[in-house]
């Protein structure tokens, strides 16, 4: 009977193997439904076009309220607080916010070269290490403000800040420069738990170093050209043209390469033998703004037009 009794053992070892196997991924999964913790890249998925159009962002949460997800207090030193992944909504995150410098911006990742802005941030590239799913999406989140809050010892501080760079680190959430860390790390530089909402730019002359405009890329040329917006209300949507004495038109393609630039057409806007050219630059929080240029204006290198 003993043999029977240990064949009998042996024969149930593969179903104790795929229970030790399933049991674990199951109290994660159910974990992560109670949480809101997202646990795998699947979960992450966004459409790279829509992403970054802030306020329609595609995410795996609704909204964040403007009184949601921050605990009543820091449950230890506020400034050293746990590191974690950031939650991504359509109109902002919960994560950590930390800082990287207390100088005025130098444009960071998204190009716009020496500044005089003195409340800007940078925003989380990834939300698991290596994904590239959270916000920074090549640069497409650029110019967009955002509110962001930090528990502190005293409660919530509130600083609006401009993003100009993008955060590699792991566990970034929003990270923030100049004179904004002082503004809400009441309990010293570190790191905070807190959360971001997108905003409008206007009525916030600290995340501007002047009025808004179309600033063509260095190195451009009759043949290749970028361009992108500087101290705009809202991160950029679209960049559409219309030829003013003719009927044809068009979008200049987000580029990417550089990041926060937009691709000028060649044949049908920078060799065209039109005489001027509309260009409209649609923001995600549905304001526009218009300038016309020539073809040579657009070829500039460097050139900066002011935006109507």
């Amino acid at each position: 009977m003993q043999w029977k009794n240990i064949l009998k053992f042996r024969m149930l070892i593969p179903v104790f193997v795929v229970l030790a196997l399933i049991l674990p991924w199951a109290a994660a999964r159910s974990i992560a439904a109670d949480t809101g913790t997202h646990v795998d890249n699947a979960d992450l998925s966004k459409d790279a076009d829509s992403v970054l159009v802030v306020m329609d962002i595609d995410a795996t949460t609704e909204d964040l309220g403007d009184d949601d997800g921050l605990p009543d207090e820091c449950t230890g030193p506020c400034n050293a607080a746990e590191p974690t992944y950031p939650t991504i909504f359509s109109n902002g995150g919960l994560g950590n916010v930390t800082m990287y410098s207390t100088a005025a911006s130098n444009g960071g990742a998204c190009n716009y070269g020496t500044t005089g802005v003195m409340y800007y941030a940078a925003m989380s590239v990834n939300v698991l290490p290596g994904d590239a799913q959270a916000q920074w999406q090549g640069g497409r989140i650029c110019g967009q403000c955002a509110a962001v809050t930090a528990l502190t010892s005293q409660g919530p501080k509130t600083v609006v800040v401009r993003i100009m760079d993008k955060c590699y680190d792991t566990y970034c959430g929003i990270d923030i420069g100049g004179d904004a860390p002082a503004q809400i790390m009441l309990d010293g530089f570190g790191r905070y738990t807190g959360k971001w909402l997108f905003v409008s730019c206007d009525g916030h002359p600290e995340v501007s170093d002047g009025s808004p405009t179309l600033d063509i890329f260095n190195g451009s040329n009759p043949w290749w050209s970028r361009v992108h917006v500087r101290n705009g209300p809202a991160a950029t949507d679209i960049i559409k043209w219309q030829d003013k004495t003719g009927t044809t038109n068009g979008e200049f393609p987000y580029a990417a390469d550089p990041e926060n630039s937009f691709e000028v057409p060649v044949s049908e806007v920078l060799q065209s033998a039109s005489s001027s050219f509309l260009i409209t630059v649609y923001y995600v929080d549905g304001t526009t703004a218009t300038v016309t240029l020539s073809p040579s204006q657009l070829a500039a290198a460097s050139a900066s037009y002011p935006l109507n």
